[in-house]
């Protein structure tokens, strides 16, 4: 029987099993959050038709879900042709899908190649300096054409914004945080989201923050006990707790911090 209704859960399941092209049947139902959720992790829901066989997908969970296009010709310069397209394809593995073939991305790489001064003397394409230089101008680009603003409300629209791997977090498990509202959008609070998958890593909060579970259950441990969180459900963590942060499968929640800039605080 075909099915009448596709959820979140539907689209997560299709890109975990490779799926990219999900076929519609006539009447089918896609929900909000579904069609949301396949723009995001690139599957595309077709109707009517016999759908063309799915291509291969990347492992969920990996920071850039479809592969990166080729970079457009580009006039010659100091850089290197070659360091420019591994450079672009880093940076647009960063981006939003819709973005990736800006050429606005092209200006701000090859500015980045021009300007940095890498601290090796010997800068290679596995340069960490070179590449995070390269990647900060364009992410920060995507973020500012995320926002919209009147007086001094903010709307942000989270699907358009990066999401990046969080360096922090000590456990060898992908985790991926994106950040909404910062200190640099004059607020005193931060706002953001995390995701993974079957993770669990240690932290200590120097900061005030608030939970919201979005998808998913966040296992909070303090002291050896443990709160489970569902979707709707809220956690409030005080300054200087010592908690362990995980899940047995995949979850998706919103924080806002006191102050913005959590990360800075020591």
């Amino acid at each position: 029987m075909a099915r009448k209704l596709i959820t979140a859960v539907d689209i997560r399941e299709a890109k975990r099993t490779g799926t990219l092209i999900l076929p519609l049947a006539e009447g089918c139902l896609v929900t909000p959050q579904a069609a949301d959720e396949a723009r995001r992790l690139g599957v595309r829901l077709q109707r009517g038709g016999d759908a063309p066989a799915p291509e291969p997908a990347p492992e969920r969970m990996q920071a850039a879900p479809t592969p990166a296009p080729p970079a457009p010709p580009s006039p010659p310069s100091a850089t290197g042709d070659a360091l420019f397209a591994e450079v672009r394809r880093l940076v647009a593995e960063k981006l939003p899908a819709e973005a990736r073939n800006s050429p606005l991305v092209d200006q701000l790489v090859r500015k980045a190649l021009d300007e940095a001064q890498c601290a090796c003397g010997s800068c290679g394409l596995a340069c960490p300096a070179l590449k995070d230089s390269a990647a900060a101008p364009a992410k920060d680009q995507a973020k500012d054409q995320a926002k919209d603003q009147v007086g001094g409300v903010i709307r942000v629209n989270s699907r358009a914004l990066p999401w990046e791997n969080f360096n922090q977090a000590p456990c060898k498990e992908l985790v991926n945080i994106v950040d909404v509202i910062t200190d640099k959008d004059a607020s005193p609070l931060g706002v953001g989201y995390l995701e993974w998958e079957k993770a669990s890593f240690p932290w200590t909060l120097n900061y005030y923050e608030v939970d919201i579970v979005l998808e998913g259950s966040l296992h909070i441990t303090v002291g050896g006990q443990t709160l489970v969180g569902k979707p709707g459900d809220v956690f409030y963590v005080p300054k200087g707790t010592n908690l362990v942060f995980g899940s047995p499968g995949y979850v998706k929640f919103a924080y806002v911090t006191w102050p913005a800039d959590w990360a800075s605080q020591g």
